[in-house]
């Protein structure tokens, strides 16, 4: 490869890419106008890049690729490894992952790689009696699995960690043996592992990557559920259970001393308290400390302090402001430690711990540009790996060099996307019938539905969460249709302090639902969408809102998606008080409390109203959900069949979120056509073929998009 850089203020930029995964450069190739939008294909395909990881020396990369749209039919998943020593000439080879199930890869050392694998596994013996939900009794005979092999970085020499063919592993008790405690740096043969021996006790092992062989490290007992380990690769903390399963024990050690002493013990519930009151993010340098967001009561925002375990308070603080919340710690996936952090008011911010990166991270804000965040996620010696994100970069991966300020591309995480014309996004400032100033994103299509183009409004869930200026896969897929998206940030939400989100209390289906009605009006009245086509479409609270939204402004939804949304709020609160604790708690105060607030309840409730919706209705929802019970959009399937109201009921066989490929491309296909079919695009993206295929859970034939029309 040869030498082909420019400099944009003192940073230099290659041009090309270094692996088989081409990585487009940014401001080169063809102009927006050339590039089609998206088809659902493009968004639904896995990625080609997950979860990339320099190598202990910083000379290698590795990561694993799922087979790609175009790949030769049976292409296995492989895990890809980068040969990094000369940047500029990179070589790359890969290891074909046939008939495995690869949860993760990493790096064991420079020469060996790290796979974590699940598998179906056999019991000895008669097996395990069972009892079916219907009440009929069964008989196990295999469990899944998981654990983890390590193999050369050329395929050679594969071991399995823990020997099976013992008796001293292979037990119940040890159905996830995956998990790596510490990756050792200082001990490139051995990892630390946690297993569980035949009695049930926890034990973290020093496993040999090369051999297999593990021997005792640190000794639990069959109390202890977790140890935490230091920079050093010492295990100097470690949870507990206490008082037959009643209470939480954190121990904690000086490094060097093996004597464990108690620095806390809180009843479990209490404990569940202290978790959401400082909620741990990541190890911190003192043994008897972490790193926990907690929100300051004097400005009402979520920082990063350190919290101490043995005074059982905060002792420092990491990051705060005051006026946003901070929304995700960065932690190297090696030496587990925390390099930075993100907030975000309009757009994405991110403050570096690291002082040495710190210094790059202006320079290397300029060279990807406003609307592109340059985020470090692994640091080793002067190298430093950088993830791409922003509205239309789904993710693409760099190799940085603080010694020579010189960066390389590596590759996209989704390449079929970075070929195609992706919609920009920007703030959108409204004001509130009350007078709060307030924004939502507008994602803006590549090639619109009309002049003005339809609109989809896109709640977020929650409602304590929030939409950031990022990659959004559901607000890009509806904008690649030709569509214009709205992302209302309404009271309720997270990231702007306490104040902001707990206006939101009691109003789920009040001031929550009239900030995102004053967005679309104010969208509306400036002529930016065409106000006969306008539908409002969700996930989880989003969809909730989506319902209300078609309750409250029935002459301004032409349809309506509502994914995994709770409709009967107090069918819902019934639900959660099965397993009463925070989350109830937390949901009654949000929501509103049964004992008190049950008429605003059943009026918030869609169910309850489903004879005031006249737009027509896609109800999602996974079987397997445990945040918000599929019978919730039963129910409303049930409402709105019994007032005769035009709707499809299609559940899926995911849980609350969307979790597979597969989920997702079906979740994907169904919306797209259900928008298409309400909005009735007269020019936009559509599909020039279509393939059937039929739903065997239900007796609907659905369609696939294939590709989008050319027109």
């Amino acid at each position: 490869m040869t030498d082909v850089f420019r400099t944009v203020s003192g940073l230099p930029r290659a041009l090309a890419a270094i692996t088989g995964v081409l990585l487009a450069p940014l401001g080169a190739g063809a102009a927006l106008a050339d590039l089609r939008p998206p088809a659902v294909t493009d968004f639904t395909a896995p990625a080609a890049m997950e979860a990339p990881q320099l190598s202990p020396d910083g000379r290698s990369l590795l990561f694993v690729r799922e087979p790609q749209p175009g790949d030769p039919e049976n292409t296995p998943a492989h895990v890809v490894i980068v040969d990094l020593s000369e940047p500029d000439a990179p070589r790359s080879s890969s290891l074909p992952l046939p008939d495995i199930t690869v949860r993760w890869a990493a790096w064991g050392n420079n020469e060996r790689v790290l796979l974590g694998l699940e598998m179906m596994a056999g019991i000895r013996g008669p097996g395990l009696r069972a009892v079916r939900s219907d009440g009929t009794r069964t008989r196990i005979t295999e469990l899944r699995r998981s654990q983890i092999m390590s193999v050369r970085r050329d395929g050679a020499d594969p071991v399995m960690l823990f020997d099976f063919s013992s008796r001293r592993f292979n037990h119940l008790f040890n159905t996830r043996l995956d998990h790596v405690s510490d990756f050792l740096l200082d001990d490139p043969a051995h990892v630390l592992l946690p297993a569980r021996t035949a009695t049930g006790a926890l034990d973290l092992y020093r496993v040999n990557i090369e051999t297999g062989r593990a021997r005792v490290d640190v000794r639990g007992s069959d109390a202890t559920i977790a140890f935490f380990t230091n920079a050093a690769g010492e295990a100097t903390m470690r949870w507990d259970l206490a008082g037959y399963g009643r209470d939480m024990r954190i121990l904690v050690r000086a490094p060097g001393t093996r004597r464990w002493r108690t620095a806390q013990r809180v009843p479990v519930n209490e404990f569940q308290r202290l978790q959401r009151d400082y909620e741990w993010a990541a190890r911190a340098a003192a043994h008897d400390e972490a790193l926990v967001f907690w929100r300051d009561p004097g400005t009402g925002t979520t920082g990063l302090y350190r919290y101490a375990f043995s005074t059982r308070d905060l002792a420092g603080e990491a990051f705060s402001s005051p006026d946003y919340d901070v929304g995700a710690v960065m932690v190297d996936p090696v030496t587990l430690t925390a390099l930075g952090v993100t907030w975000s008011d309009t757009h994405r911010r991110v403050i570096m711990f690291d002082h040495e990166i710190d210094a790059h991270m202006p320079a290397l804000a300029e060279f990807f540009g406003e609307d592109t965040l340059a985020l470090p996620v692994q640091r080793v010696g002067e190298r430093v790996l950088i993830k791409a994100t922003g509205p239309t970069e789904p993710g693409a991966y760099y190799l940085y060099d603080m010694n020579a300020a010189r960066i390389w591309p590596i590759g996209h995480r989704q390449p079929l996307l970075a070929e195609r014309a992706l919609a920009r996004v920007e703030p959108h400032h409204y004001t509130a019938r009350d007078g709060t100033e307030l924004f939502g994103y507008v994602t803006w299509p590549a090639r619109p539905a009309g002049d003005p183009p339809p609109l989809v409004v896109l709640p977020h869930g929650g409602p304590e969460v929030r939409d950031h200026h990022d990659f959004d896969r559901f607000a890009q897929l509806i904008a690649a249709q030709g569509y214009l998206v709205f992302q209302p940030q309404y009271r309720g939400s997270y990231g702007f302090g306490r104040a902001f989100a707990e206006a939101g209390y009691g109003e789920w289906g009040g001031l929550i639902q009239t900030d995102i009605t004053d967005g679309v009006r104010d969208l509306l009245g400036r002529g930016l969408a065409d106000p006969d086509r306008v539908c409002a479409a969700g996930w989880s609270f989003g969809g909730y809102s989506a319902l209300m939204q078609a309750i409250l402004e029935p002459d301004m939804y032409r349809c309506v998606i509502a994914g995994a949304a709770p409709t009967d709020l107090p069918d819902m609160l019934d639900w959660m008080a099965d397993d009463g604790g925070e989350a109830l708690e937390y949901m009654e105060r949000a929501m509103g409390d049964p004992r008190t607030d049950m008429d605003r309840l059943i009026a918030f409730s869609p169910a309850r109203r489903a004879g005031e919706i006249r737009a027509p209705v896609l109800l999602l929802h996974g079987r397997r959900d445990g945040i918000v019970p599929i019978e919730q959009s039963e129910t409303m399937d049930a409402a709105l069949t019994a007032a005769g109201a035009e709707h499809s009921f299609i559940p899926h066989n995911g849980g609350h979120g969307i979790a597979t490929d597969r989920q997702w491309a079906h979740v994907a296909t169904r919306m797209v056509f259900f928008l298409f079919d309400h909005l009735q695009t007269p020019h936009g993206v559509i599909v020039r073929e279509r393939e059937r295929e039929t739903d065997p859970s239900r007796t609907q034939t659905v369609t696939v998009i294939l590709e989008p029309f050319d027109p």
